[in-house]
């Protein structure tokens, strides 16, 4: 009996591949936007708190050196913020990219495994066809030896 053979077998292998690469791709972009906008929560964080400090210090009293290092952490602080903004956006953006990737990847499976689902069931009934047409063989040379048969007698 012959086998199937799918013409088509290594780029849908490949397109395979390149879809779980994808898939990989995804985990790690969303894991590098996950820690970007972690990073820019614990900065926004951070700037609050040293402002709530700054508060508490003023309430309680505090000399104006001490003032001075507040406010002077709370700018820095406050500087780091654009920097994990731009990274988290950026983040975002890249996990974007790696997504329409994996869908265009995905596009491309599904087409060629429809084609080769297409192309077994072409198989199969061909397949099928040809082993009518010897059965009919069988049974027409069957019925010729007996009106053969028949005949002679």
């Amino acid at each position: 009996m012959a086998r199937f053979l799918f013409r088509l077998r290594a780029p849908l292998r490949l397109a395979r591949l390149r879809r779980t690469e994808g898939r990989k791709d995804l985990a790690l972009a969303l894991r590098d936007r996950t820690i970007a906008e972690d990073q820019l929560r614990s900065g926004l964080q951070r700037v609050e708190t040293i402002g709530a400090e700054i508060v508490e210090s003023v309430r309680g009293g505090v000399d104006g050196a001490s003032l001075r290092a507040y406010a002077a952490a709370r700018d820095a602080a406050r500087a780091r913020v654009p920097g994990l903004r731009d990274r988290a956006l950026a983040a975002a953006r890249a996990e974007d990219e790696v997504r329409e990737r994996l869908k265009q990847v995905g596009r491309e499976v599904q087409v060629l495994e429809k084609l080769r689902r297409e192309a077994f069931e072409r198989w199969i009934h061909d397949l099928a066809r040809r082993e009518q047409a010897m059965v009919d063989d069988v049974v027409l040379v069957r019925r010729a030896r007996a009106m053969a048969t028949e005949g002679r007698q």
